[in-house]
């Protein structure tokens, strides 16, 4: 019962591997509590001892049971370790101005926007560096919990917002650190979504 509370500590502890945690544990509450179907006897109990941590990977070391479950045991903790292991949003990106190449770190950024068909990146020291993507492969790039997709041609760093003020018909109007070409607007559609991010991530 150790190992099962050790889990449910890590599960809690660990917001963003709750998921794939519980997926686990259910599992291995299951295989706890399976009937021994070949004995006809008592309740015949597995003990899967974790080690590791999230982040290094969760080894499953089972002391008994069919090679099957093994098999489906030792799946389980690559697929959860593959996911794990994978990077947390695009950490720069690659521009070319004046003629060269320089890399401009994501948390330097303050948005992203679309100018005459053509897309810009605006660090925090308003330098302005153009890019060769769209924002929508931009959008998919970067981390979820610390850009918005404010509309079609804005995507905007958690960081560089000030302050947000209700506005005409239910919308939003975003105020950035520095000055944006065009006004912020957040369509009342989007409105308790773009809160929710702010109050969650």
């Amino acid at each position: 019962m150790n190992n099962y509370n050790t889990l449910n500590k890590i599960a809690y502890q660990t917001r963003d591997y709750d998921e794939e945690l519980n997926l686990i544990k259910d599992f291995l509450s299951y295989l706890h509590n399976r009937k021994d179907d070949s004995s006809g006897k008592q309740e015949h109990k597995i003990g899967y001892p974790l080690t590791g941590s999230p982040g290094t990977g969760l080894k499953l070391m089972p002391h008994s049971g069919t090679s099957a479950m093994v098999r489906q045991i030792q799946k389980a903790e690559h697929d959860l370790t593959s996911q794990l292991s994978k990077p947390h949003g695009k950490t720069r990106f690659l521009v070319f101005k004046n003629q060269k190449y320089t890399t401009i770190e994501t948390k330097n950024i303050a948005f992203f926007y679309v100018r005459n068909d053509s897309t810009y990146i605006m660090c925090f020291n308003n330098t302005e560096y153009p890019l060769n993507k769209s924002l929508d492969n931009i959008y998919n790039l970067v981390p979820s919990d610390q850009f918005f997709r404010v509309n079609r041609k804005y995507l905007v760093n958690f960081n560089a917002i000030k302050e947000v003020e209700h506005y005409f018909l239910r919308k939003l109007f975003v105020k950035l650190t520095i000055d944006t070409p065009d006004q912020l607007l957040i369509t009342k559609e989007k409105t308790h979504n773009f809160l929710s991010w702010m109050e969650n991530r």
